[in-house]
């Protein structure tokens, strides 16, 4: 096993932990890096969306990695991540957590914590030269509340006395799953956490479908069944879904 130190950057405000953290592995930092912020002015998701990170409300938070992976193998980091952060979140908070393919962690039909992994390539070689993940989780509700358009699909803790204890949980269970990576043994876990198989689902991007989700295969696509019978194999990098509402 890679011995490896792990180092915390706590900051009170920045534009965005993966870009702070990005620069830092662009010169050269060692794997362990971890950096947080009470707040993000300019907090990223995927797609190059937003992500609403306002002061002591949330842990926002980017980790560098520097994994031994082939390009094509660097897709299941993020999935390892969602499963890392729900094992934490349901051990200092007693909730269970659910997965939205690819990136999203929900309780209930809610999403309390996003993910966004961005990667450096060598292409020549097939290789990853380092990955930051980020992890906001919304722990408590904004005192202006959620804005509109959050209003009714995002999630919280409600508990600000768990935040520290919620780092090092986090810390605790990624590299305890990094550590054996290749192995993919965290993947069933991530499949069984699925909020969306067997889910009708809204296929959104420049070619939008609706379908049902039948599977997330062995490479971590997404198979489904759009509605004229066609089946379709999405990798993360191509699209966003949004869960149809269940039938009342």
């Amino acid at each position: 096993m890679t011995k490896r130190k792990i180092r915390i950057i706590n900051l009170d405000e920045i534009d965005s932990t993966n870009t702070y953290l990005r620069a830092l592995a662009e010169k050269g930092e060692a794997e362990g890096l971890i950096v947080t912020a009470n707040y993000q002015s300019a907090g990223r998701g995927r797609h190059g969306k937003s992500f609403f990170s306002p002061a002591d409300t949330g842990l926002y938070m980017s980790v560098l990695l520097r994994p031994a992976l082939s390009v094509e193998d660097s897709l299941f980091i993020t999935p390892m991540t969602a499963v890392a952060v729900s094992r934490a979140i349901e051990s200092v908070s007693n909730v269970k957590c659910g997965i939205k393919w690819v990136n999203d962690i929900f309780i209930g039909e809610k999403k309390v914590s996003g993910i966004l992994c961005e990667a450096s390539f060598n292409h020549t070689e097939n290789k990853v030269n380092y990955i930051v993940a980020g992890i906001g989780i919304n722990i408590n509700k904004p005192k202006e509340g959620f804005p509109t358009e959050l209003g009714d699909i995002a999630a919280f803790l409600g508990n600000d006395d768990i935040k520290e204890k919620l780092l090092h949980k986090i810390i605790e269970e990624l590299f305890s799953i990094y550590n054996t990576l290749p192995s993919h043994s965290f993947f069933d876990e991530y499949k069984a956490r699925s909020v969306i198989l067997g889910r009708e689902v809204e296929v959104l991007g420049s070619e939008p479908f609706q379908g049902t989700v039948l599977d997330i295969d062995e490479s971590c696509h997404l198979v489904i069944k759009k509605n004229d019978g066609e089946i379709k194999k999405l990798s993360s990098g191509e699209i966003s879904i949004k869960i149809a509402k269940k039938q009342i």
